[in-house]
């Protein structure tokens, strides 16, 4: 009896000590007998499809919808592992060692780095960050510093001061800010007025007794067919960019031309005919008519030339599918006459804008003819984007608006009626990103609101 009981003493220790050594093993292993294994790879709690699993290296097995898959069969000591791009796996690695096992993976967004700079360190976010999933930057103005947007480069990623932003690879970002230019003076020459540059203004606008006459990004300007001898001007000078002005003020009165001094002569060439703005598809044109005397075309919009082309250069096509600027033929008044139209979008600024466009004949060009185009404001990107059951949708508090949709810098769809859209028909892929731009006749487009299509 005491033989039994000592032989029974041995063995229960010898299975506490063999059962706490297998538990203190901290090696990624699994049993198996060289037969079969297989898993699921979830992410989020949700099957994670086109995953790929490999074998020592070797690519065999690509997962479908339901995130599972199968193996088989294997040799002890087989490492398998898994890849998609944009995750992280727990386990990153399984060795084969035992009996059939299943297996369930856990995939997470991998990390990438975001540096973060900005032009302004002390009212934005700055720094530089590890983001796995989305990272939401802040930024702050003051009174002599307005925040412009988020770049990547340059391409603008979002105007919006509070931007989550879900990057897909290392990425820099800078935080781009203006500042009110700074003052400056004025003088002048004859009718030459002059003024010295404002650190920070992107254009120059120039005032006779309240009324603009010139936007121009140079440091002079001829008022000479502005003004009459004899009258008293207030001249002045305002120095803006994006988001604000300075300005400068002087006053002259302008003595008559000596005697014997005659004005300089001009070259007769017929202006423009028909002068007016046409606006389709949240695109502004400028549309006028040339005759076969004309040999050349001079467009500008606030003192910048937009256009500046021989007749015979410009391509013939459809205003409709016209990016720059583009011609037709048309018989007027019994002759045959150039339409011309002149896409100026890019260079609206909001408020008041002057755009004017003569016609050359050689080295000679006619009397401007200059209409004004007054843009109210620019529109807020849409909000509240959401994609359910395949239904884009987003809400807007404008009324008449016309809503383009983009896949990934591709316009898709064209909404003029309604807030959503059907994805359907696009087969957007996890990870593609839709663009909503809100668009409106009179107003600047908005900045695009983003979503990403995810599982």
């Amino acid at each position: 009896m005491k033989r039994f009981v000592f032989l029974f003493v041995v063995l229960t220790l010898l299975c506490i000590f063999v059962g706490c050594s297998a538990n203190g093993d901290s090696e990624d292993t699994v049993p198996f007998d060289g037969v079969y294994l297989s898993g699921k790879i979830l992410f989020n709690g949700m099957p994670l499809p086109d995953t790929d699993v490999s074998v020592n290296g070797l690519i065999v097995f690509s997962t479908d919808g339901d995130g599972t898959f199968y193996l088989g069969p294997l040799e002890k000591g087989d490492v398998i592992t898994f890849f998609k791009d944009g995750y992280s796996f727990a386990p990153s690695s399984v060795t084969a060692d035992g009996s059939d096992s299943y297996l369930i993976i856990t995939a997470c967004l991998a990390g990438y780095t975001v540096n973060v700079l900005s032009d302004f360190p002390a009212l934005s976010t700055h720094g530089t960050f590890n983001v796995s999933g989305s990272l939401t930057l802040t930024a702050n103005e003051n009174a002599d510093c307005a925040f412009i947007g988020w770049y990547d480069g340059d391409t603008l990623l979002s105007a919006l001061k509070s931007f989550v932003f879900t990057p897909t690879a290392d990425t820099e970002i800078h935080a781009r800010y203006e500042t009110r230019p700074s003052d400056f003076s004025c003088s002048l020459d004859g009718k030459i007025v002059s003024w010295t540059t404002s650190d920070g203004a992107l254009l120059y606008e120039l005032y006779l007794n309240g009324d603009l006459v010139a936007a121009t990004p140079d440091l002079s300007f001829d008022i000479s067919d502005f003004v009459t001898d004899g009258v008293l001007y207030t001249i002045k000078i305002v120095a803006k960019n994006n988001s604000f002005q300075t300005e400068t003020v002087m006053s002259a009165v302008f003595s008559p031309l000596p005697d014997g001094t005659d004005e300089p002569d001009t070259a007769t060439v017929d202006p423009p005919e028909d002068v007016a703005f046409v606006t389709l598809d949240g695109e502004v044109f400028i549309l006028f008519y040339a005759t076969a005397e004309h040999s050349s075309v001079l467009a500008s919009v606030n003192g910048l030339t937009a256009y500046e082309s021989d007749l015979s250069s410009i391509t013939e096509t459809d205003i409709f599918d016209c990016d720059s600027i583009g011609k037709t033929f048309s018989e007027r008044d019994g002759k045959m006459q150039v339409c011309i139209y002149a896409n100026v979008t890019d260079m609206l600024r909001v408020g008041e804008n002057l755009i004017s466009v003569s016609l050359g004949i050689g080295a000679d060009y006619s009397d401007a003819v200059t209409l004004n185009y007054f843009v109210s404001a620019k529109l807020a990107p849409p909000s509240d984007l959401n994609i359910v059951d395949g239904i884009l949708s987003w809400s807007s508090s404008e009324t008449d608006s016309t809503f383009y949709v983009y896949l990934n810098s591709v316009r898709i769809a064209v909404v003029e009626d309604g807030l959503s859209l059907s994805l359907s028909a696009f087969m957007p892929s996890e990870g593609d990103v839709i663009s909503v731009v809100q668009v409106k006749d009179g107003y600047l487009n908005s900045d695009p609101a983003q979503i990403s299509v995810t599982p």
